[in-house]
């Protein structure tokens, strides 16, 4: 099994059956800090595409409600920013 992204839910995984028909769990690991400020600057720079991502944005007043939209959203491609002022 891959396991590309994140998971809302643990993952029960049984070792002594996984250990016994030899099955291996790969996941994934996001970037380091370096990495995360290249992508920073591409997206300041219009060579990365973020059009995949959907933003729900609230206001500081609205944090009740944004924190529903991080419960619902959809899958990882939604991004919930709570703006200041």
């Amino acid at each position: 099994m891959v396991n590309i992204g994140g998971m809302s839910e643990p993952l029960p995984l049984h070792m002594f059956k996984m250990m016994c028909f030899q099955i291996s769990v790969i996941g994934s690991l996001w970037f380091d800090t370096a990495e995360g400020q290249d992508m920073v600057e591409m997206a300041a720079a219009g060579t990365l595409d973020l059009s995949v991502f959907r933003h729900k944005t609230f206001g500081l007043n609205q944090i009740n409600e944004a924190l529903d939209e991080v419960e619902n959203r959809h899958g990882g491609f939604t991004n919930v920013v709570i703006k200041h002022g």
